[in-house]
């Protein structure tokens, strides 16, 4: 599947499917209940502890805005709500990828946060964002990350020791 995603660039699985077999595989993945958000991630960070080993490693994060405005009457609401204009729908997705500081190889990625807002979002100032704790602000994927990032680091040392 990856290999594929890299070789045409792109997610659409009818375009990465070899065949049709293989395109029903995909979806029945993608479909399956025991197939959760928070096990992909797990997958992809225990992936990037194997790849990082004994290298000097630089990890970058960026938030993505995935609108969804133009599927709205195809999608289920579960997991959506607005983006950055309110009106919207959608959801966003901040990822940290981990890059070989040597050569700038791409190693993994180490975490990977999702969340949506409420349909009825508020201002900041309705908010009174200056007095939220800093754990209840979107910016808290800053740190998040970095957290996430260093115990996914701190895993392959354990793993380099051993």
């Amino acid at each position: 599947m990856y290999e594929a995603m890299g070789k045409h660039q792109s997610v659409s699985i009818r375009q990465i499917s070899k065949n049709r077999a293989e395109q029903v595989g995909y979806y029945r993945f993608l479909e399956n209940e025991n197939v959760t958000v928070g096990e992909l991630v797990r997958s992809l960070s225990d992936q990037c502890v194997l790849q990082v080993e004994g290298k000097h490693i630089l990890a970058i994060s960026d938030t993505s805005e995935i609108n969804l405005q133009a599927h709205v009457g195809r999608l289920k609401a579960k997991g959506i709500g607005v983006v950055g204009n309110n009106t919207d729908v959608g959801f966003y997705i901040h990822p940290t990828l981990i890059l070989d500081a040597e050569n700038g190889f791409p190693l993994g990625i180490s975490t990977v946060h999702l969340w949506t807002r409420d349909i009825n979002h508020a201002d900041k100032h309705e908010r009174k964002y200056h007095k939220l704790p800093i754990e209840q602000k979107e910016s808290y994927k800053w740190l998040r990350s970095a957290t996430d990032t260093q115990r996914c680091l701190e895993n392959s040392t354990k793993k380099m020791i051993q």
